[in-house]
């Protein structure tokens, strides 16, 4: 008997969109910085195409690799009443233009 599926947040999908393509990232360039930030080594951009639509759901290393890179709590993927901030930055991009200083 096949299982059912278990229950998850609803717009996981639509923000994990919406995030990578307020940063203006292509999704080579994500599953890149999901790499960077702690996320699986074998995350390939065809997972962040399936996170998007909806096939798969991302781990929790991606998740939380995703919440450093967004600058916001895990918390606001997860939770489908909580909305993405109306303006995402890339964390990783402004650490190092610190860094260069």
């Amino acid at each position: 008997m096949p299982r059912a599926k278990r229950a998850g947040p609803k717009k996981l999908k639509h923000k994990l969109r919406a995030s990578r393509q307020q940063l203006n990232l292509t999704m080579d360039k994500m599953a890149e910085e999901l790499q960077n930030h702690g996320a699986e080594r074998t995350l390939r951009s065809s997972y962040i195409a399936d996170y998007e639509s909806g096939r798969r759901e991302p781990s929790l290393l991606a998740l939380l690799a995703y919440s450093k890179i967004c600058g916001v709590s895990a918390n606001v993927f997860i939770d489908d009443s909580q909305p993405l901030p109306p303006r995402i930055t890339n964390n990783s991009q402004i650490k190092n233009a610190v860094m260069r200083k």
